[in-house]
């Protein structure tokens, strides 16, 4: 589980680890766009550590389409990295 505290006011955001790597690049995107600067960094290391951990392909084929709808293929191209390196087993 990880806690982004990185959200307007006193609000706190809770990720089960699963969840995320079961949700769709859309409620990826909307996670992402109710955090702030330092919140949307601390997101997007979240799911290139999560991209390391989880075996199954289709988070990092969701992970990098959010990323390419939000033009942030450079700063997750470690997923694309650990994904290759999933498909190579």
């Amino acid at each position: 589980m990880y806690t982004f505290t990185h959200i307007g006011g006193d609000i706190g955001l809770h990720l089960n680890d699963d969840f995320v790597s079961d949700i769709d690049p859309y409620y990826l995107g909307k996670i992402y766009d109710q955090l702030d600067v330092n919140g949307k960094k601390d997101f997007l290391k979240y799911l290139i550590k999560l991209s390391g951990e989880v075996l199954f392909n289709h988070f990092h084929l969701r992970v990098l389409r959010f990323a390419k709808e939000k033009r942030l293929e450079k700063e997750l191209r470690r997923v694309k990295i650990n994904l290759s390196r999933i498909n190579k087993m």
